[in-house]
């Protein structure tokens, strides 16, 4: 009975944490990636797959299914080939599937993680995107405008050693624009 009630409890983490991947962790389980997605890269990264002499899709790229919203089914796309990524970050690709297209509906150049919030606009998931490395770090998040996510927050820090502090500026959407709100020394 007590196996079964910590089982009850653990669930909703479990699920939680499928929404989430990291640039540095392999996806557990991966789908097959969609044809229109392969497409999609090998048109858009050509250089960087010939670049990294890599032979084949699915040993460059890794994908995972997630709900975006109660109807539409999305996939999370991102390298497995280090060679496509920089120091600490990679690309990552969100896809919407419509039957057998899948159209791009968010994309970070460099990034160390992403996560799909349960917190919804516009009915649909909002994305949480971020990175850090010992000496500066970012968080976004991206909210959907009924035609694909847009940043509306955004937050990046860097250390500054003569103050001991993270100088972190602070950015949200206001009128259509990214605008400082505010500035701030946080110490560690």
């Amino acid at each position: 009975m007590k196996r079964l009630l910590l089982l009850l409890l653990l669930l909703p983490l479990i699920a939680e944490a499928s929404d989430e991947f990291g640039a540095e962790e392999a996806i557990k389980n991966p789908d097959k990636l969609p044809s229109s997605v392969i497409s999609y890269l090998s048109k858009n990264l050509d250089e960087e797959i010939k670049y990294c002499e890599i032979k084949s899709m699915d040993d460059a790229f890794e994908a995972k299914s997630v709900k975006i919203n109660a109807d539409s089914q999305a996939i999370v796309v991102k390298p497995k080939n280090w060679c496509l990524c920089g120091a600490y970050y990679c690309p990552m690709w969100l896809f919407q599937i419509n039957g057998s297209t899948a159209n791009r509906i968010w994309f970070a150049e460099g990034t160390g993680g992403f996560e799909l919030l349960d917190q919804e606009a516009n009915g649909y998931r909002q994305i949480k995107e971020s990175g850090a490395t010992a000496g500066h770090g970012h968080e976004s998040i991206w909210t959907w405008d009924g035609e694909k996510y847009r940043e509306t927050y955004s937050q990046v820090w860097v250390m500054d050693g003569e103050k001991n502090c993270r100088e972190t500026e602070t950015y949200r959407l206001k009128n259509g624009k990214l605008k400082k709100v505010s500035t701030s020394c946080l110490k560690d």
